[in-house]
Parts: C-alpha cells; structure tokens; sequence
C-alpha cells in the first residue's frame, strides 16, 4: 500500500484526523528544537523517519475498525467505553518527506509505503511524539493497492460498459 499523508504538529483530535475534535494544542512548539530540527535538516528527517521503518509494533487509534473482543473499537470510543489497545506487528517500506509547510502549525507531506495493517494516523501519531510534540493526520490519500493505483482510477461517472468489458477482458 502507499499513503499520501499531511501531518499536522502541534494539534492532536481524539481521532487522530480532523474529523475529531481538537484534544491537546502544543503551545511550546515553536520552541521545540526537535520540531524545527526535523523542518530545517534533511538529514535529521531521514535519521527520524528511518527509526519508523522495517518491522515496528504500532498501537492502533481508538477510532479504527479494529476490533476489540469482536466489536469495532470506533464504537467502543464513540460510546466512551475504556479499553487496552495491544500493539501490532507492521511493515513500513519507506517514509519520504514530500514537502513542508510553514503555517501557523507546521504541516509535513509524507509518502508511505507500507504492509497491510499499518495505521497511517497512529504512525503520524508515533512521529510527532518522537518530536517531542502532538499531531494528526489532516489529509490521508491510498495512492496505491497492490497494483491498483491512483494514477489508473476511473471516475465513477466515466464508467461504461466499455470500460468494464476492457478491465475484465469480456
């Protein structure tokens, strides 16, 4: 699988995207020397990402499909039930910094590529905390399944009996 991601520092929601709410502001992030390391040096980037490659445990967010003793745990949050998330086994291919934005909260585009399983919200989570701060995932694209990829998507409004007979060679 590869992800599209725009990682939000500063700014943690209980979901880890922006649909939550906003549960914890870093108001000390413009003087966290992690933080601006990670924005100003290349090689202080790669030397971060790289500790989030190979095979990592990854706790997975609150709000996920997962489930816990056979129920989702999105409604086990969303009916505010306390609960343990076991971490998981995953595999992170690569992690590469697209671009950076300086905003009022700095705000990092990242390309990943991944095993399945792999939380792209828990591992912005993960990030961000190796930082020394909070952040969430404001923007998550799946750029690619297998050898399913965003670049040969047809819109849904295109599709024709043409296209299907060419897709499954009818």
């Amino acid at each position: 699988k590869a992800y599209s991601v725009r990682m939000v520092l500063g700014i943690l929601t209980d979901t880890l995207d922006p649909e939550g709410p906003i549960t914890a502001v870093d108001e000390a992030l413009s003087t966290n020397n992690a933080v601006q390391q990670f924005i100003n040096n290349a090689k202080f980037q790669r030397t971060l990402l790289d500790r989030f490659c190979g095979e990592i445990d990854q706790v997975a967010p609150r709000f996920s499909a997962k489930k816990k003793n056979g129920i989702p745990m999105y409604q086990l949050a969303r009916a505010n039930e306390e609960f343990e998330i076991a971490p998981s086994r995953v595999r992170i291919d690569s992690i590469e910094v697209m671009a950076i934005h300086q905003t009022e909260w700095p705000a990092i585009d990242l390309q990943v590529v991944c095993g399945k399983g792999t939380y792209i919200r828990s591992l912005v989570r993960d990030i961000a905390e190796a930082l020394g701060t909070i952040g969430y995932a404001q923007l998550l694209v799946r750029d690619a399944i297998g050898n399913f990829t965003l670049d040969s998507a047809v819109v849904l409004d295109d599709v024709s009996p043409t296209h299907l007979n060419r897709a499954f060679s009818i």
